[in-house]
């Protein structure tokens, strides 16, 4: 055999053996495994922070309204799950007016100006932080139990919006034991406020403006604070309260057991 026909072999040789055996090395396969790789370091070396950011669903609406029901998933970005913060914003032109069709449970709710929350009847909306209502949130009993709730202590109903609930007895704003409400908004309607379970702070307005179905005030022991104004409403108060605003009944409208309530 000769030199060349020997070196001949030995190349083919080489050959075979780079075309079957790639290259462990090479950018491309490096690059990949560190992809692979980043989420890992990222929660190693971030983790607490990353696990407690709260995610945050976006009313969207369609192309055609910004009215819709919280069950519609694609009018969301992303749509809402337990413990989600929600924004409700109007959608250029057009007003945002969503119906909570759903039990929900969410963390903060966001309302914006002009923009409208349905708890329709039946269904219970609770919020487990202190949440901004700048447009309308609607309790519409007709006459199944439609709550608004608190899931943690003292959460801050803040904003220049409302709160208004229809006619009838069976709306319900009320918390834990240990839970409840501080009230910066105007609430209006009818229902109850409390339900004995709670304690809760008044510092808006609350305003029975239906003469036939009254709305009940009837915080649990811990009573009640009100810095703000309440009228004609159904004041039942069992346990040790405060007042520093203005609290203005109908003759038959204060039931109380607690001295420490001062009416003005």
């Amino acid at each position: 055999m000769t030199l060349s026909q020997l070196l001949g072999k030995s190349s083919g040789i080489r050959m075979m053996h780079r075309v079957s055996s790639p290259a462990p090395f090479s950018r491309s396969h490096c690059l990949r495994r560190l992809m692979a790789f980043l989420p890992l370091a990222l929660i190693a070396v971030n983790g607490p922070s990353l696990r407690a950011q709260v995610i945050t669903s976006t009313w969207i609406g369609s192309v055609l309204t910004a009215s819709g029901n919280w069950t519609d998933s694609l009018f969301w970005l992303p749509p809402p799950q337990t413990g989600y913060n929600v924004t409700i914003n109007n959608i250029l032109l057009l007003p945002a007016a969503v119906n909570l069709d759903v039990d929900a449970t969410v963390n903060q709710l966001s309302l914006g100006p002009g923009a409208q929350l349905n708890i329709t009847n039946g269904y219970k909306l609770q919020l487990n932080a202190s949440s901004t209502i700048n447009g309308t949130l609607l309790l519409s009993s007709t006459g199944s139990a439609t709550e608004l709730r608190a899931g943690s202590p003292s959460v801050t109903l803040a904003g220049a919006g409302s709160i208004v609930m229809s006619a009838n007895a069976a709306n319900h704003i009320r918390g834990g034991s240990s839970n409840g409400f501080i009230n910066q908004l105007t609430i209006s309607g009818s229902g109850t406020i409390g339900d004995g379970q709670m304690n809760f702070t008044n510092q808006g307005a609350i305003l029975a403006n239906n003469a036939s179905v009254p709305l009940m005030l009837h915080p649990n022991a811990n009573g009640m604070t009100n810095t703000g104004t309440i009228r004609n409403a159904v004041l039942t108060v069992t346990g040790d309260s405060t007042n520093a605003g203005t609290i203005s009944l109908t003759t038959a409208g204060f039931v109380t057991t607690s001295a420490a309530l001062a009416v003005t």
